[in-house]
């Protein structure tokens, strides 16, 4: 609108009445172009984010897995870390470790384990 202004800033006479009607012409041109636009059905305007629909569960699920991961050892959290949460194949977790494959495979799995109890062990406790 600025630019527009200035392009013919020497034809106005009143600055201000033309502002008026320049706002004035856009908000028409702004809603005539949301008539063009489909009205969002009933069931779109009443349907959940699908973002938000398991959002209990999943912070629930996260915050479990927190808590297991701060009771195990140094080592056991880097596995699943490097493991889950960087992707790495049991060959590319091996050569991190500095270990062969059929140890880190060992490790992951132990770790995993570990991991199953104390959530098993979390869920009997909830239980109570």
């Amino acid at each position: 609108m600025f630019v527009s202004y200035l392009k013919v800033a020497a034809t106005i006479r009143t600055p201000h009445d033309w502002l008026v009607s320049a706002i004035c012409n856009a908000c028409r041109y702004y809603w005539r172009c949301r008539a063009r636009e489909a009205p969002l059905s009933p069931e779109m305007l009443t349907r959940a984010d699908p973002a938000t629909e398991n959002l209990e569960e999943r912070l629930l699920t996260q915050m479990t897995v927190r808590a297991g991961l701060a009771k195990l050892d140094a080592r056991s959290q880097r596995v699943l870390r490097l493991r889950f949460e960087d992707g790495h194949k049991l060959h590319e977790l091996a050569h991190q470790l500095g270990v062969t494959e059929k140890r880190a495979e060992k490790l992951l799995y132990r770790a995993l384990d570990r991991m199953r109890a104390l959530d098993d062990a979390m869920i009997a406790y909830r239980e109570r």
